[in-house]
């Protein structure tokens, strides 16, 4: 029996789905080099999209194609040896594809092979079959040297049998490992996507579950704020999550819906539909930070699609101001402005610069810097990029003063601190004072062990200050005035 939909014919204007605003989210790129058709397989590795498989009305194909997103250029390759099929699901791992199981044209004709295609050979390679019942309209995703495999369909002589096994291949070791079953019951035409090392998979009814191979545990996550739908794609572009197009109860769909696992959240903005026209049974990648969506099925003229459209909106866009900080020698912090759409992250070079790790969108960077007690200037090389994107990267400097000297040679005799050691009240003596500095203010810090400033005056002249820090920790500390652009520093010991 092969798979069956209800489909609706109905010839409404509206069902091409094309906007201004969805041409100028989507553009379109050279058709897919195959015939027209549904239920196909796409999976991308880093550099390149496939596509084979699937098929139309009563017809299914092995063929199998090569995307370059350089050129734009589809390449024909060897084709898949399994039986033609359709919806059967395929992952990547490294540069390797794998695909299996799906429904055939045959009665009953149902499977759970799988094989493994290396690109740099053109060859396909017979690999374990999923050790579970032959299914069709199962999801996948891969993290890491891990493919996952879960769900789907086994229709027989009008009994159908929905699935929520969920199954590991480790394509190191070629060995297939049954794990936690999928948390969101049994159903078919889900969809999955990785990010990070997380899985993700959205079922028809509308929830959202997170898998985490390390605890082997099902999460329910934020529903997605749409209609429900069958037979949608996903892709993963940095570390937002996207579900777009599918089919339900007659209706089809061009929606775009992002998912950001930092905040728990779905958006979905209309003038990001899908420019190519309401549809379902498509497929779905992502390479480097496009994501691209093509063939699939419509219950009007032309019913099957060969189109290929590459997603153009809501590109990575971030702006880090200024470029550098200049910063005094003193213990501080100072900021950046952030413009983005997306989430970022930042890191700094320098164990005394420490920054704000993450934000999303528009935000502000904090970085709280040490002071600077050595005689050379230092700098703190801060980066900005998105998770997951190649591009843009921000690169922004703190750039510190160093502790100056020169007056501390000139007055060494005329600087002085006593009692030191102290038990914590001690008198700071000038007896230049008023030759040198005529009168203007010094700032005083004193600052701990760890950089940090504990106490703050400001001194306006006298020849001897009193300074009561009894309350302070038995400890170092370093004493440092501050006038103009020139700086002092003393040490006192506390001795309780």
């Amino acid at each position: 029996m092969k798979k069956m939909k209800i489909y609706f014919i109905v010839t409404f204007l509206s069902l091409t789905g094309i906007s201004l605003h969805a041409q100028n989210s989507w553009v379109r790129k050279t058709d897919f080099g195959g015939v027209k058709r549904n239920d196909a397989v796409g999976v991308a590795t880093s550099s390149k999209g496939y596509i084979g498989t699937g098929g139309n009305l009563y017809t299914y194909y092995t063929d199998f194609w090569e995307y370059n997103p350089l050129t734009g250029n589809w390449s024909k390759k060897a084709d898949f040896p399994g039986n033609p099929r359709k919806s059967a699901v395929g992952f990547s791992v490294g540069d390797r594809v794998y695909i299996g199981t799906g429904i055939g044209e045959g009665l009953y004709e149902f499977f759970n092979d799988f094989w493994e295609y290396n690109p740099s050979s053109n060859t396909w390679s017979s690999i374990p079959s999923l050790p579970d019942t032959a299914r069709w309209g199962a999801f996948s995703f891969s993290i890491g040297n891990k493919g996952y495999v879960g769900t789907g369909l086994y229709s027989d002589y009008g009994q159908g049998h929905v699935f929520n096994s969920f199954w590991e291949y480790n394509t190191d070791t070629y060995i297939w490992t049954k794990k936690a079953d999928f948390a969101g019951g049994p159903t078919y035409d889900a969809v999955g996507f990785a990010i990070g090392n997380k899985g993700y998979v959205y079922s028809p009814n509308g929830t959202l579950w997170q898998y985490d191979p390390n605890s082997n545990v099902w999460l329910q996550k934020a529903n997605m704020d749409a209609s429900d739908r069958l037979d949608a794609v996903s892709f993963t572009i940095g570390n937002i999550g996207f579900v777009c197009t599918g089919f339900y109860s007659g209706q089809y769909f061009t929606d775009v819906n992002k998912y950001d696992p930092n905040t728990d959240t779905w958006t979905n903005d209309s003038q990001e539909n899908f420019g190519g026209g309401t549809r379902d049974g498509a497929v779905g990648f992502a390479i480097g930070d496009y994501g691209y969506i093509g063939t699939g099925y419509t219950n009007g003229t032309p019913y099957y699609f060969k189109d290929f459209w590459r997603y153009n909106g809501s590109q990575p866009s971030l702006v880090v101001s200024p470029q550098n900080q200049n910063v005094s020698s003193f213990t501080g912090s100072t900021s950046f402005a952030v413009t983005a759409n997306n989430t970022w992250a930042a890191t700094s070079d320098a164990s005394w610069c420490t920054v704000t790790p993450s934000g999303s969108n528009n935000g502000t960077i904090v970085a709280n810097y040490s002071a600077n007690t050595s005689t050379s200037i230092r700098t703190a090389n801060i980066q900005v990029k998105f998770p997951g994107f190649s591009q843009p990267i921000q690169n922004v400097t703190v750039t510190q003063e160093k502790i100056n000297n020169s007056i501390e040679n000139t007055v060494m005799d005329n600087f002085q601190i006593y009692p030191n050691p102290t038990t914590g009240s001690f008198k700071i003596v000038f007896e230049l004072f008023n030759k040198l500095f005529n009168k203007k203010p010094i700032e005083l810090t004193v600052h701990d062990f760890n950089g940090q400033a504990i106490f703050k005056k400001q001194l306006t002249g006298e020849k001897e200050y009193e300074i009561d820090l009894s309350n302070a920790p038995q400890g170092c500390y370093a004493i440092i005035l501050r006038f103009d652009s020139e700086v002092l520093v003393r040490k006192v010991l506390i001795v309780h």
